[in-house]
């Protein structure tokens, strides 16, 4: 009897650490059905999981950033509306934020075990996102933002070379 309370404990710290799913009262581990303990599927990349993968407040403040930064260069409210300014600013906003996600995703992806445990929501801590699909993220996104810049006129200059090489 001894021997099995030692065992009972054991399974209890280590269910407890993986967040047990007790909701269906089948005591279940959250880590081993098709659901993360967030109720998100397992493994498929959509809007939603780019979006928490791109971390909300970081894609919301870099949105806000760059539009106050262009309605400040602009002369006139008019001026805000000519379709060079508005396809200018799309540009810098997708390049920006597909930049941004390429960011945060390096954290996550390379803090895998820490957010497991101080930010288990996160889509590859929780399991939402494998570990290939995140860093597939991180690398379609760093090359869809510099190829869209290029695309779009981005100064082939030393400077901007050594700027892109330093992100």
């Amino acid at each position: 009897m001894q021997h099995h309370g030692r065992v009972s404990a054991f399974l209890w710290c280590i269910m407890r650490q993986r967040k047990v799913s007790d909701a269906s009262g089948d005591g279940t581990i959250a880590g081993d059905g098709p659901l993360t303990h967030n109720g998100y599927p397992r493994g498929r990349i959509t809007i939603g999981s780019v979006w928490r993968f791109g971390r909300p407040h970081t894609l919301i403040g870099t949105t806000i950033s760059i539009v106050s930064v262009t309605a400040c260069a602009v002369d006139n409210q008019e001026q805000l509306q000519e379709k060079a300014v508005l396809v200018s600013l799309g540009v810098a906003v997708l390049t920006s934020l597909l930049m941004n996600i390429y960011i945060v995703g390096i954290n996550q992806m390379t803090d895998i075990a820490i957010d497991r445990i101080n930010k288990p929501q996160l889509p590859v801590a929780s399991g939402e996102l494998t570990v290939s699909q995140g860093w597939g993220l991180v690398y379609g996104c760093v090359l869809a933002s510099l190829s869209i810049g290029r695309i779009f006129g981005m100064s082939t200059s030393p400077t901007c070379a050594a700027a892109v090489v330093a992100t």
